[in-house]
């Protein structure tokens, strides 16, 4: 049925927005479908010509669409997959995986944001989507690169960059009692740049497709700076800042359990120094600090509280030799305390760190053939060490087609409530194995993009929770397996569109039984569609996500629908050169659906549902 309706979507010309392509903002400005990317080989290279699964939010697509948290930007991007509570303060428990996998680094302008193996959202980018200028998705095992837990992936959320003086104020309010106020403002002159940015967002209940009401509330405050100094024309130090700050209430489960209320305070601070040492290398130096704090109580007296203070340091040397090899020489460094107190157990103070040392070599063989190999020796305080190689092979048939295979190892190491605390086992193994994938690249002509993948990925003592003692354990095996296909066309200078759909296979196999699907919580398929129109005045952007088969082989109390369809419409009327206004419609067709699940055969309705209809209307001013 998937494929059917699939192929419907390709030879109709009524199609919806969505994508990963840079659309022109002037009438008259050239389009294109091939943006430079940095994530895949951590150099300036055209996403038709990495040799990966990429994909791009761009800037424009986030003003249009008005995304409230950097999941709703992700949940329309293939093969990422969402299980969120969806519920105010349960962000950091939200579940993000790419290809089905949890281990996925987030990176801010190229630098990790979550501990190791902790795939959770990081909270500074909530609310400041506005000072984002793309977000870059690479799906597949980028270990070498980018070290533990990059099994799954990589994303890596690209602030603007100050190119001038700019000062935006957008007001906005919706269904849910919801209230958003957002300002930025930059300026440049010959050596100094800055940025500030102010948000604040106030929710209330909700109510999901079937009109229940879900009690919560939310009142969160982002802030955030970058000022930056080019020493010379070669050199240049950047300082930013990026704080959230918010109190929050929620039900644990709408049918069962209690009120949760509590604080979620984090701060980033980044010093960043960048040196051109002549026309063929450069060197990047960066030092972060990281402190996340959650406290979070239940009316019927639970505690979790949790303080991360992380310090990360890493440097980057890009050097060009002749015309044929590029060489990518790094290292980091990354500490973590932790503090926490779940309540059911005395509270504990730990420390974590980690050493790293990588190399890359991209090699043009011939004018058609490119080899990209590296290696990466890892260090852990507990989990030991490791080296983890990859090897890509990429091969350009003509200028519009071209073809890889890719082989890369992992190594995931446990993070600290896996070693510490109530459910901890001190003799957990972390995560090692491999990755394939093979994919291919065709230009139909300059405005019709055609991408395919599929890959393999094998787990050795995958971790998970053992319920049955209550601790976390090493599961024997874990395979994931699967494809996808992406078509990009632009039509004319207003309309273009965007197709993608996903195929994902799950078995992880504990004392020689076989579960799949992530216990039933992710999806065999889905399809993510879309079209996009824009004139000089209108720009209008409807989404689709289509999810079938999540829950099967589960009973059908499990979730409120195991196939279902949410569509998001965005729709921005520039009234001048200066305003702006806007109407977001998300889950237009009001579904009642979840991503996940607390049912059993007792409870069978504990379904932690998504809401319903929503809208937000609001204006912007530029000057």
């Amino acid at each position: 049925m998937v494929k059917v309706v699939l192929m419907g979507l390709l030879t109709s010309s009524n199609v919806i927005w969505g994508g990963t392509l840079v659309h022109a903002e002037e009438p008259n400005q050239a389009f294109t479908l091939d943006p430079m990317v940095v994530t895949a080989t951590r150099t300036p290279i055209e996403s038709f010509k990495t040799n990966a699964n990429v994909n791009v939010i761009t800037k424009e697509q986030i003003e249009r669409q008005h995304y409230e948290s950097l999941q709703d930007a992700l949940r329309d991007v293939p093969g990422v997959q969402i299980l969120d509570y969806g519920r105010s303060g349960y962000e950091m428990s939200s579940a993000l995986r790419i290809n089905g996998s949890e281990s996925v680094v987030v990176l801010i302008d190229g630098v990790r944001v979550n501990q190791a193996n902790v795939a959770t959202f990081p909270a500074t980018v909530f609310s400041a989507l506005d000072n984002v200028e793309k977000i870059e998705v690479l799906k597949g095992t980028a270990s070498t690169l980018y070290g533990s837990d990059a099994k799954g992936g990589v994303i890596n959320i690209i602030t603007r960059k100050i190119d001038g003086q700019h000062t935006k104020f957008s007001a906005a309010v919706g269904t849910a009692s919801r209230e958003q106020y957002k300002f930025l403002n930059e300026g440049r002159n010959d050596r100094w740049g800055y940025n500030v940015y102010a948000n604040k967002q106030i929710m209330g209940n909700l109510k999901d497709g079937d009109g229940k009401t879900i009690p919560q509330s939310l009142n969160a405050e982002t802030f955030g700076f970058k000022i930056t100094n080019d020493i010379s024309k070669k050199a240049n130090i950047t300082l930013s800042y990026d704080a959230y700050k918010s109190d929050f209430m929620y039900l644990d489960n709408f049918y069962g359990g209690g009120i949760f209320k509590g604080k979620h305070d984090t701060s980033d601070w980044t010093i960043r120094y960048e040196h051109e040492i002549d026309k063929t290398s450069n060197n990047q130096f960066v030092i972060k600090r990281f402190e996340r704090d959650v406290d979070r109580r239940g009316e019927f007296g639970s505690i979790y509280k949790n303080n991360v203070k992380s310090i990360i340091i890493s440097d980057q040397y890009t050097k060009q030799i002749g015309d044929n090899n590029t060489i990518v020489f790094g290292g980091e460094y990354n500490t973590h305390d932790v503090y926490y107190n779940t309540g059911s157990s005395a509270a504990s103070s730990e420390s974590l760190n980690s050493k790293a040392l990588y190399l890359q070599d991209s090699w043009n063989i011939t004018d058609a053939l490119l080899l990209t190999s590296g290696i990466r020796y890892d260090n852990h305080s507990l989990a030991g060490d490791k080296w983890t190689p990859k090897f890509n092979l990429g091969y350009t048939f003509s200028d519009r087609t071209n073809a890889y295979i890719s082989y890369g190892k992992f190594f995931v190491t446990p993070v600290y409530y896996n070693y510490f605390g109530t459910y901890a086992n001190p003799n957990i193994k972390p995560e090692t194995g491999n990755t394939i994938e093979l994919g291919i690249n065709h230009k139909f002509d300059d405005n019709f993009n055609f991408t395919a993948h599929v890959y393999k990925t094998e787990t050795d003592n995958k971790i998970g929770y053992d319920s049955s003692i209550k601790k976390y354990v090493n599961i024997a095996k874990e395979k994931l397996t699967g494809w996808d296909m992406q078509l990009t066309k632009t039509f004319t200078k207003e309309f273009n569109m965007f197709v993608g759909y996903t195929h994902l296979n799950v078995e992880q196999t504990q004392d020689g039984i076989t579960t799949y699907m992530n216990g039933g919580y992710l999806p065999k398929d889905s399809i993510n569609i879309g079209v996009n129109y824009t004139n000089e005045k209108l720009d209008v952007g409807l989404v689709g996500r289509g999810i079938f088969g999540k829950g099967e082989d589960k009973p059908d109390y499990m979730f409120p629908c195991k196939n279902y369809w949410v569509v998001d419409l965005g729709i921005n009327y520039k009234v001048n050169k200066n305003i702006k206004t806007f109407v977001k419609v998300n889950n237009l067709f009001d579904k009642l659906y979840s991503e996940q699940s607390g049912s059993s055969a007792v409870e069978p309705t504990r379904w932690y549902t998504r809401e319903g209809r929503n809208f937000l209307v609001g204006m912007e001013y530029n000057f």
